[in-house]
């Protein structure tokens, strides 16, 4: 991209005073510290299967680190993995349908991870790709309204996912806020930033607010600046900047309640220099950076971070500094050495009760019972039906419903406790078989035809019966003489 060079203008009057207006803005803005709040410590951690930027890197609530999609110079790929920080290891996870890289990644209060838009190679994509940890399993969300390539994704207090800014189709950076809610599967749009942004992250704070950090603004030009979105109040504002203008890089909120940034570039071309160690660190209580010590082992640009809620430590993920890369960095401060309290308010349980008939044909009536119960005392106040193939299917513990479309159907119910929590997804399975269509008394036409075969095997049982008495009642009757007359006189 070619950008038009301009000759600085002699000072004047008006430059002194804008000057000074600088300076005692800057001047209101904390500095930053040269010594961290927590010192990091790094150890090198078994690496990724795969050489991978722009990937998908989200922390699960069950403790491990998932990697989906991203790229190594090639096509997008469909790769996932999920890293175990309690054995060191990786598993194998079943490939996502539609390649992508820099996407939008988060999960759900229930667990469920959601890989939002992305770059397919040819085009940014719409779709939303729903992993669910229990079945290993892969369903469709509600595609995004406008597709978006390295997006900034969290998840907010209020259990929506919004997802901000990116590179749209053109090239240029977005203003948008798209906010997903994963219970009604439907999105909407949010105030606009105030700086369009590309290749920079999103991260949800403790205290509620949503941060946009650094990335790329208008002409591809790396940035500093910082703002976040108020939930409550639907709007944003500006917080101090980083140390630094930077984009492609890592961020996570830290178990010390910090944001942590890790590496980056300010170059707009994929794998190319320069590549950054740095640290950086925010307090979103005291609007503060910290420019830390301890520097990422392996600078590089296109990375991925998340923090594992087992034991609280920070994971910085693939990336690229002339090579494309694998490596696993793992990051320690004081507050993660032990594993995280359990949560206040634990999850309530749902169950599938009964699903009957199971199987059953399409048109044919089935229903559905399910159940919920919570140990600490919480009332349940919600339910929610879902099936694999259908969506959405009801909100009461028990209902009905007769327009299941045939196949096999995952059946996935969960409950809501007074404390707004919903619970993990209890899972069933239920068969619908093809049916040629509906009879009498709400009866599939299959049944009726067993019927009237039914009937016209005992139809022919009872005809043979007669048949063969009546014969028999017929050769069985007794033989009667005839009269003896005797000679008949002549006349």
């Amino acid at each position: 991209m070619h950008y038009e060079s301009r000759l600085r203008p002699s000072i004047s009057l008006a430059v002194i005073i804008t000057t000074l207006a600088a300076v005692s803005i800057v001047s209101s803005v904390p500095f930053t510290h040269a010594v961290p709040p927590s010192p990091i410590t790094w150890t090198e951690k078994s690496p990724i299967p795969y050489r991978t930027a722009q990937a998908g890197v989200i922390g699960g609530l069950d403790g491990r680190i998932y990697v989906v999609g991203g790229y190594s110079s090639g096509l997008p790929n469909s790769t996932a993995r999920a890293y175990d920080p309690r054995t060191d290891s990786w598993s194998t996870l079943t490939s996502m349908a539609t390649p992508t890289r820099g996407p939008g990644i988060a999960v759900d209060q229930n667990g469920l991870i959601y890989v939002i838009s992305g770059f397919s190679g040819s085009a940014d994509i719409n779709n939303v790709q729903v992993y669910n940890i229990s079945s290993n399993s892969w369903a469709s969300g509600t595609p995004i309204p406008t597709g978006i390539w390295m997006p900034g994704a969290t998840t907010g207090t209020d259990g929506r996912i919004y997802v901000v800014g990116g590179e749209t189709s053109s090239g240029s950076a977005s203003t948008l806020l798209q906010i997903y809610n994963p219970q009604t599967q439907v999105w909407s749009s949010g105030p606009p930033m105030s700086t369009a942004r590309k290749q920079f992250q999103a991260v949800a704070a403790p205290n509620g607010l949503i941060y946009a950090i650094g990335g790329m603004s208008g002409g591809s030009v790396a940035t500093a600046t910082v703002e976040a979105y108020n939930i409550s109040s639907n709007s944003w504002s500006g917080k101090a900047s980083l140390p630094r203008a930077v984009s492609v890089f890592g961020a996570t909120l830290g178990p010390d309640g910090l944001i942590y940034v890790f590496g980056g570039s300010t170059s707009y071309t994929n794998n190319n220099a320069p590549f950054f160690g740095t640290v950086y660190s925010y307090d979103p209580m005291a609007n503060q950076w910290y420019n830390n010590t301890e520097a990422v082992p392996t600078p590089r640009r296109e990375l991925s971070a998340a923090t594992s809620s087992y034991n609280g430590r920070m994971y910085v993920m693939g990336g690229a500094n002339g090579t494309y890369l694998a490596t696993n960095e793992e990051a320690t401060v004081p507050a993660s050495s032990p594993p995280p309290p359990p949560p206040q308010h634990p999850p309530p349980t749902a169950s599938i009760t009964s699903i009957s008939p199971n199987p059953a044909q399409a048109g044919q009536t089935v229903t559905f019972v399910g159940s919920g119960s919570d140990n600490d005392g919480d009332t349940i106040i919600g339910y929610y039906w879902r099936s694999s193939i259908n969506g959405s299917m009801g909100t009461q513990a028990t209902f009905t419903i007769n327009n299941l479309s045939a196949g096999t159907h995952d059946i996935y119910f969960r409950v809501q406790d007074s404390q707004g929590i919903w619970s993990p997804e209890a899972v069933a399975t239920l068969t619908i078989g093809t049916s040629s269509g509906t009879g009498f008394l709400g009866l599939s036409t299959f049944y009726w035809d067993l019927l009237a075969l039914a009937l016209a095997g005992v139809g022919v049982l009872v005809g043979y019966f007669v048949f063969f008495r009546k014969k028999k009642d017929s050769t069985s009757q007794p033989v009667v003489a005839p009269l003896i007359q005797g000679p008949v006189d002549p006349i």
